[in-house]
């Protein structure tokens, strides 16, 4: 509070009966001083006190027979919290008044914000015969406007809109996020009703809006998803929360909304489903068998292209583990690269059984999964048959590997083209990876 603003909205009526020399006859009357809520305390022209309402006693809690006859500086310990004592001393003998927010002290030395009001006495003969001082205690009140305060600060930076209404329905909160959410200035929204925020928006499916009002007015609340063109003609997906206010006797004290933009969430989900679909595909459909296993070396997933090569059905290789698709030798060429640490991909020979015991040759690369924690997670796998192949040259297998379109796509993309299949499983080992 500045020094010199205007006092009056923060003085009683009983203020106007004691602005002027006139009036100090009423300190005569204790019974109607003492019906105050506010200090008062009378002193003479060398500031010895010579009057103490009860409110004095009940602010400061020294009784009026400790302080009758006592220099105010020896009771008053004062903070004057933009000016010095003497400067306020100052002004109050050359101007005759003096109003400011300072923090004085009880008896029990308890710090108190106040408001003080203080005038100067004048007899008819423009002599000084005292000072008046009106003293309002707004401790609980700063506390609260600070509270008030913090959480309004608190609800602008929430990246959600947040609009509360009173029992009557108008808007009596609207924070940043409710500004941006809607392009309506809080300004020009603050005491309207809330019909007149809705009105400026529209929702794309009318059954939504008319179920959702339904469901507030019959249970006092109502949570779901919504569409709807802003102001701008913006198409905007929201998640809302709207609760009814009640007080103790259950009467209707206004509505809070809790609103929330998903917009970039449901484009990157739409996003995320072609690129899944695309994928998934991708994947089924490989002219190379796709596999992975879990940290227990059990199959998790596999496709159509793997189990056919296998001459079983994917229903018949699931949790299964891989190590009952494999000869002798090839367990161990497998276990000898789960053993490794090296996380990139590593192509090997590995000789598969079909379910009719021949040997299928394949050409298998593998990338090692692991936790953050370094903890081993599982494997992907991609394999090729190359039984008819075997014995071919070096340079000539890499040339028809890498004519094999599929598989060089998925090697490149692995992470991406299975990361559906993981999610798919809902198994907590990949959750860790790829949620």
């Amino acid at each position: 509070m500045k020094r010199g603003v205007d006092s009056s909205s923060h003085q009683i009526k009983s203020d106007s009966v004691l602005d002027n020399a006139q009036k100090y006859q009423m300190f005569s009357d204790s019974e109607i001083l003492d019906m105050i809520t506010d200090a008062i305390v009378g002193t003479d022209e060398n500031f010895f006190i010579n009057y103490w309402n009860k409110a004095a006693e009940k602010i400061y809690g020294w009784t009026a027979a400790e302080v009758i006859g006592k220099e105010a500086k020896d009771i008053f310990r004062t903070d004057f919290l933009e000016v010095t004592r003497e400067e306020a001393m100052k002004q109050l003998k050359e101007t005759g008044t003096y109003f400011d927010e300072v923090v004085q002290y009880t008896k029990n030395n308890e710090p108190l914000d106040m408001i003080i009001n203080i005038t100067k006495i004048i007899d008819e003969s423009n002599l000084t015969r005292g000072y008046i001082a009106i003293n309002r205690n707004i401790t609980n009140l700063k506390a609260a406007r600070e509270r008030l305060a913090f959480k309004s600060h608190a609800l602008n930076q929430l990246r959600d809109a947040v609009i509360m209404t009173n029992r009557h329905n108008r808007i009596t909160y609207w924070n940043a996020c409710a500004e941006k959410i809607s392009h309506i200035p809080s300004q020009e929204i603050m005491g309207k009703p809330l019909t007149s925020a809705l009105n400026k928006i529209q929702w794309l499916d009318k059954e939504d809006k008319e179920s959702a009002r339904i469901h507030l007015e019959e249970h006092g609340y109502w949570k779901g998803e919504n569409t709807y063109l802003d102001v701008n003609g913006e198409k905007k997906h929201l998640e809302a929360t709207l609760s009814e206010v009640k007080n103790d006797s259950g009467e209707y004290q206004g509505l809070v909304a809790v609103i929330r933009d998903v917009t970039e969430k449901k484009i990157l989900e739409e996003k995320h489903k072609e690129s899944e679909e695309k994928y998934r595909l991708i994947v089924e459909k490989a002219r190379s068998g796709i596999f992975l296993i879990d940290s227990h070396n059990k199959i998790k997933y596999v496709n159509e292209k793997m189990a056919e090569m296998l001459g079983y059905d994917v229903r018949e290789m699931i949790n299964k583990s891989i190590f009952n698709f494999v000869d002798f030798e090839g367990e161990l060429r497998i276990k000898n690269r789960l053993k490794e640490s090296n996380k990139e991909e590593h192509t090997f020979e590995v000789p598969f059984l079909n379910r009719d015991g021949s040997q299928l040759w394949t050409l298998l690369s593998t990338k090692l999964l692991f936790k953050e924690n370094g903890d081993f997670l599982g494997a992907l796998s991609i394999t090729t048959d190359i039984t008819a192949r075997k014995g071919v040259e070096k340079s000539l297998m890499d040339a028809i590997i890498e004519r094999d379109n599929d598989f060089r796509f998925i090697m490149g993309n692995m992470m991406e083209a299975v990361q559906h299949i993981m999610i798919k499983n809902d198994s907590d080992d990949y959750k860790d990876k790829f949620t």
